[in-house]
């Protein structure tokens, strides 16, 4: 299991009593503390005390509270540091286990928008030279990305579709662990109901939303919000199941069909409809492309 934690305070030893409970009981693997408050003289007999024998990645050359810890268990993963700021530290890591590679990114954002915006820049350039899966996680402190928050390029919602990050109890912070089972993958029933945000972009999204709002079914008031909210919740798990299930396979298609058109439109002559089809298929690929949030 990967996971990102804010753990501010973990200087008590009570707090890293129950963080090393907490990787011992979940079978944490690799693990990335944020804001922890830790000064670096005291770092290394801290994350020895909570995870004995695995190697680190901190980030005090750029911040003298060192806000990020990445730390992981060298017998089941290998980590390779590829960037890193006052906000976060880029990796690559390889599961041995399952052959599985990818990029992961750490994030401590700081507090101010102007503070954030290095963040935000250092992101974009790191977007324009990734190549395969990409994992973004971690404490954003902005409310436009939400808080903790852990968001996917469009090679990871194609190569591991299946992978969930779990929001977990905050047990001993005031911040829920995100966590990411890689191992654990088999079906095992019926999912809880999340909304997502693309579904608010949705052209339908109104539409259906009133329609299963105005059904009425019963005569007490609070029975018959409970009976309605469930109808809006069905027709939103349609609206997904319809429009975002299998992306790897609708950007494949959009890819094809993009490419026959544009071969086509090689010879000069060709009637308006083929270049309005272009123009939309090139939409509708930027649209799934587009489309990266994990959780």
């Amino acid at each position: 299991m990967l996971t990102t934690w804010n753990i501010r305070g973990l200087n008590k030893i009570p707090k890293q009593k129950e963080v090393k409970r907490f990787i011992r009981s979940n079978k944490v693997k690799m693990i990335a503390l944020l804001e922890h408050k830790i000064k670096e003289q005291k770092a290394l007999q801290i994350i020895r005390r909570i995870t004995p024998g695995w190697a680190c990645i901190t980030n005090y050359e750029y911040s003298n509270r060192g806000r990020i810890w990445i730390l992981w268990d060298i017998s089941e993963i290998d980590c390779v540091e590829l960037g890193k700021s006052s906000q976060y530290i880029h990796t690559i890591i390889q599961i041995k286990s399952m052959s599985m590679r990818f990029n992961l990114t750490a994030i401590y954002g700081l507090h101010t928008v102007e503070e954030r915006r290095g963040l935000w820049n250092d992101l974009n350039n790191w977007s324009k030279v990734q190549q395969g899966p990409w994992l973004v996680m971690g404490d954003y402190n902005a409310i436009r990305a939400g808080i903790d928050r852990a968001l996917g390029n469009a090679e990871w919602m194609m190569q591991m579709p299946h992978l969930e990050v779990r929001v977990m109890d905050p047990g001993c912070s005031d911040h829920s662990p995100l966590c990411m089972n890689f191992e654990d993958t088999e079906d095992k029933g019926p999912k809880p109901f999340k909304f997502l945000n693309h579904l608010a972009k949705h052209k339908e999204f109104l539409v259906k939303v009133k329609e299963a709002w105005q059904k009425r079914n019963e005569r007490n008031i609070m029975k018959d919000v409970w009976c309605r909210l469930k109808q809006v919740k069905q027709a939103m798990k349609s609206l997904n199941r319809a429009e975002y299930n299998a992306i790897g396979d609708k950007i494949q298609q959009c890819r094809q069909h993009l490419s026959e058109l544009q071969e086509q439109m090689r010879d000069s002559g060709q009637p308006e409809d083929v270049i309005i089809d272009e123009k939309n298929t090139k939409a509708q690929l930027e649209k799934w492309l587009g489309w990266k949030k994990v959780s």
